[in-house]
């Protein structure tokens, strides 16, 4: 129901990969980040950084490494499972 294209396809792929015979596994990492990355979060984490964020936004947020969610991408790909 989210609005939001992203979410709404993220979950139509997992549904559709959950109901295909072949095995399977889902990711479901937050907010990606890694080098390289100049936009979106990273500008907001930047401009913390460098002190010069004029407040701070409310909410929350989960931040992992581009680089840690590709080994754990192998590994898990490894083990199956």
């Amino acid at each position: 129901e989210s609005w939001i294209n992203y979410e709404r396809t993220k979950y139509l792929g997992e549904q559709a990969v959950r109901r295909s015979s072949v095995p399977w596994i889902v990711f479901n990492p937050s907010h990606i980040l890694g080098p390289g990355d100049h936009h979106n979060w990273a500008r907001l984490i930047i401009l913390v950084d460098r002190e010069k964020l004029p407040g701070i936004p409310p909410g929350i947020g989960s931040f992992a490494d581009v680089r840690e969610i590709a080994s754990a991408q192998v590994r898990a790909w490894q083990r199956q499972r």
